[in-house]
């Protein structure tokens, strides 16, 4: 094709602004708005046809296993999404818009922090692993049964609390990673011959704990603060003196003390479409694609975050005019982006 000037160039855009498109938003029966920046490689694959509002409805084969790539993948609105437990501080996805993650309240401040450092102690995160209940009822008791923050719209990246998942564990972990700052210390030490106790001291108080009060379930024992002088001389001169374990536990960090917490969620998808007014959640199970109804997702899974993507102007035209003139690509590149 012939080198286009500034002028005509101008009035390509004007004209691929302004033509008639077919509507495909609106409050009508049986009307389905769908993304206008999905990958081309998904053209044809998904029948908007199947869309349910009632029930999830599997649309097509992802390509990849994972779900985060799945909506790097699919959309073509945003750039990279990396780990799904990662994905709710990536500002390059967007603006996060709402989270079930932020202002927590001490208890379960205290509780997120206790069990990081349990599963730091043990030497990190894995799928799973031994924590993995203990995390998924935990992200369960804060991520609402019914979603309330805003009104979806079609390409909104959404991560979700995905209860059938193995890797509850290892997301908590590895997303809480940056929420913890150097090192604080724990000294232990064990009652010797048939002394009954365990001791310890920590944030300068001394604690003792019969050796079969420990809790399988919880991982900790019953540990009591010793108050009285002659305990604390007791324990300090009789006990420390023995052998004692220095255990380095992580410091949380300003961010999650403020309430502030980090992406717990396994799972991600992407708002596909709205059908009928109900947004429908795109995200890749074991290389199906699944379209669920935003508030019936596969496997009892939950809204737990949402960003919206943002895309300039100058990007949409890119987008918009590489689809319709193809001949133009590499000249509209190379000239203007």
């Amino acid at each position: 094709m012939k080198n286009l000037s500034d002028k005509e160039l101008y009035s390509l855009i004007k004209k691929m602004l302004t033509e008639d498109e077919t509507p495909v938003t609106g409050p009508g029966k049986g009307e389905v708005s769908v993304s206008d920046m999905v990958n081309p490689k998904f053209d044809g694959m998904i029948d908007t046809n199947k869309l349910s509002t009632s029930q999830g409805t599997e649309i097509c084969k992802a390509g990849s296993e994972g779900c985060a790539q799945f909506v790097n993948d699919y959309s073509d609105k945003i750039d990279y999404v990396g780990d799904a437990w990662l994905a709710h501080n990536n500002e390059k996805m967007g603006k996060r818009i709402y989270t079930s993650f932020h202002k927590l309240n001490p208890t379960q401040i205290k509780t997120i922090i206790d069990l990081w450092n349990s599963i730091d102690k043990k030497g990190g995160g894995v799928a799973g692993g031994s924590f993995t209940k203990k995390v998924s009822s935990l992200v369960n008791s804060l991520v609402p049964m019914k979603y309330s923050g805003p009104k979806l719209e079609v390409d909104d990246i959404v991560g979700i609390y995905y209860p059938p998942s193995k890797n509850h564990e290892i997301a908590f972990y590895e997303a809480g990673k940056p929420y913890f700052i150097g090192s604080t210390f724990k000294y232990y030490a064990k009652g010797l011959g048939t002394d009954p106790y365990h001791y310890k001291f920590e944030n300068g108080k001394f604690y003792f704990a019969k050796k079969n009060s420990y809790n399988k379930e919880t991982g900790k024992f019953n540990w009591v603060e010793a108050k009285s002088p002659n305990s604390i001389n007791a324990i300090k001169t009789t006990k420390f003196h023995a052998q004692t374990k220095k255990v380095a536990v992580k410091k949380p960090g300003k961010t999650i003390m403020s309430g502030a917490g980090w992406g717990m969620n396994t799972h991600v998808g992407i708002v596909g479409a709205i059908k009928d007014g109900v947004p429908i959640i795109f995200h890749n199970i074991h290389g199906n694609v699944m379209a669920d109804p935003y508030n019936k997702i596969s496997g009892d899974g939950r809204i737990a975050w949402v960003r919206r993507p943002e895309v300039g102007f100058l990007k949409s035209v890119k987008y918009d005019l590489s689809k319709k003139y193809p001949d133009a690509k590499e000249y509209i590149k190379n000239k203007f982006f």
